[in-house]
């Protein structure tokens, strides 16, 4: 069983994700002052980032005040496989996971980088990927699966790739029925948010906001109100 734990861990999500990228390690690694980026190949870096954006907002600040174009890299799941497998017996029960990413979910990350949207050299990648992720049933409860260990998450195949070079671009992840004046309240229910989630709501729309796609635009009763701004109809997308 060790063994297997040690041979998912070399098979990271992250390091794949960097090989379809850039299949010459050569570039893979590279220090930039006093951080490494993920992928460096002259003047371009590739920095790829599960979750949590906020953890690369001062790196990325640095190599944009340097003068380098930055592209972020997303991997979104579309479908996931969870793989339980049994720590006594090595058993492995295999069953799809409800909870899928979303193209919305990008939105969400970029909040803890918004004040850097505006740069013209920083872009982001999105890659949705269909995935396995292994557990160890050791949690709590009566299938032992709450707080159970994660134990790693691999892609199975590489999907579609969508670039976000300019605020425009962004526009296919607003929702198409968000009405021209909104709320959170009315994102949330237009992105299909759970509404136990209020927060998601919010920083999406913040990035929206500080994407130029949006505008403050009052109050409506105790909520603060929001303007859409110059949407060609042509080019909006769904959620």
């Amino acid at each position: 069983m060790s063994e297997s734990i040690g041979t998912l861990k070399e098979m990271s999500y992250h390091r794949q994700l960097k090989y379809r990228l850039m299949p010459d390690p050569q570039f893979h690694e590279q220090r930039v002052g006093k951080y490494i980026a993920d992928i460096r190949c002259g003047r371009e870096i590739i920095e790829i980032q599960t979750c949590g954006f906020y953890k690369l907002k001062e790196k990325l600040a640095y190599f944009l005040s340097e003068g380098y174009r930055v592209t972020v890299a997303y991997p979104v799941e579309t479908v996931k496989w969870l793989l339980w497998v049994d720590p006594e017996s090595g058993e492995v029960t295999r069953r799809k996971s409800p909870k899928k990413g979303s193209a919305s979910d990008l939105l969400r990350e970029m909040y803890g980088i918004r004040e850097l949207l505006g740069h013209p050299g920083l872009s982001f990648l999105m890659v949705t990927a269909q995935t396995e992720e292994t557990r160890l049933l050791n949690g709590r409860g009566k299938e032992q699966k709450k707080g159970a260990k994660r134990l790693e998450r691999v892609p199975v195949k590489f999907l579609e790739e969508t670039r976000y070079n300019r605020p425009e671009d962004f526009l296919s992840l607003v929702p198409r029925d968000l009405p021209e004046a909104f709320t959170v309240k009315d994102y949330i229910a237009c992105a299909h948010l759970p509404k136990r989630n209020p927060r998601a709501g919010h920083d999406a729309v913040c990035v929206i906001e500080a994407l130029g796609l949006a505008e403050r635009a009052g109050n409506r009763g105790r909520a603060f109100l929001y303007r859409r701004t110059s949407m060609p109809a042509a080019t909006a997308g769904g959620s």
